[in-house]
């Protein structure tokens, strides 16, 4: 239940993870599941969902950190993307990890 709360939760990962946690933490002492593995599952659902969707805090951090590059940032077509929207969606496919080296 933790997994499917914390997608609901997605603007801010301290919000999301607090939220959460709040909300699951008597559930968890009830049913006798310890709190290591409550942080566990909001530490690998809450903050890697943040980074994912679009409308995020990461959002607007990363892509007007980017965006504010001088000249913007070039696509694979050679135009230049100045929203830092348009920005962070381009990152999106960079923060998913195939494997392991």
């Amino acid at each position: 239940m933790t997994y499917w709360l914390s997608f609901f939760f997605f603007l801010d990962d301290y919000f999301s993870a607090l939220s959460v946690g709040n909300t699951m933490r008597p559930i968890t002492d009830k049913f006798g599941v310890s709190r290591d593995k409550l942080a566990l599952v909001l530490s690998f659902v809450c903050v890697p969902l943040t980074i994912i969707f679009p409308i995020s805090t990461w959002t607007i951090f990363y892509g007007t950190q980017i965006a504010a590059i001088k000249g913007g940032v070039m696509d694979s077509t050679g135009h230049a993307i100045t929203s830092p929207i348009e920005v962070f969606m381009h990152t999106i496919p960079y923060n998913f990890q195939l494997g392991f080296p």
